[in-house]
């Protein structure tokens, strides 16, 4: 959600602009429409706490995208990319939408400060290589990080995602990220996959927003990949 309309004073000038806005076909809407031939009611309450979080929580100071919007018009424009695009957008919006989840400062580790200690400690007993040592440390150090994937582990016990989307999004997450390219070609694993990611980023945004649907809810209005993102076609 941004202004059309833009304004900028720039002292012995000025520029106004009024920026593109997406169809339903390709835009927001589209992502979410799925639902509404399933149940209107609920793909309404959803799209007035969407709307309401993006009020709510703008930077009135801004002319750009709520952070939530900008993530899924990358996702919209993927709908017909190649399959390496979908996955990659697919599994780093989910982190984004991750990050809006956890409150600042609060995006949990993977492991505890005391498990990282320990490890630390025993690595350092290993004195055959100095460099490696060291970077061994520095990587087990990176543990501490943030991490989406413990977020989304403590989601699947609140029941807000499933084990089955988030063991997808594992699956696909690190290959894509590193550069891994999959096949031209669909498999039942990889359609599979895709849908989970789909859905999963339809239940973070929902427990995001404060929005109506569920896990079980979602589960009956499903609807095949082909009709979310198009036939992918080759980069």
């Amino acid at each position: 959600m941004y202004p059309r309309l833009v304004a900028r004073n720039l002292g012995m000038r000025a520029t106004i602009e009024v920026r593109r806005t997406l169809s339903v076909a390709t835009g927001i809407t589209g992502f979410w429409a799925e639902f509404l031939d399933t149940d209107s009611k609920l793909f309404w309450d959803f799209f007035a706490a969407y709307l309401r979080y993006i009020v709510e929580t703008r930077d009135s100071k801004s002319f750009e995208s709520h952070p939530v919007t900008r993530l899924h018009e990358e996702v919209i424009q993927a709908r017909g990319r190649s399959r390496r695009i979908q996955e990659l957008v697919l599994s780093t919006t989910i982190e984004g939408v991750c990050h809006q989840v956890a409150a600042p400062g609060k995006m949990p580790s993977e492991y505890a400060e005391d498990t990282i200690g320990d490890l630390i400690l025993h690595l350092k007993e290993w004195d055959e290589d100095a460099d490696a040592l060291d970077r061994a440390i520095k990587a087990v150090r990176h543990l501490k990080q943030p991490s989406a994937r413990a977020l989304m582990r403590d989601l699947v016990k609140g029941r807000v995602i499933s084990q089955e989307q988030f063991d997808s999004w594992k699956r696909i997450r690190d290959p894509a990220a590193h550069g891994q390219v999959s096949d031209p070609w669909p498999t039942e694993e990889n359609e599979r996959d895709l849908e989970s990611l789909v859905h999963a980023l339809y239940l973070l945004t929902n427990h995001l927003v404060g929005g109506p649907y569920s896990l079980e809810r979602l589960e009956t209005g499903r609807r095949d990949l082909r009709d979310l993102f198009g036939e992918p076609r080759e980069e």
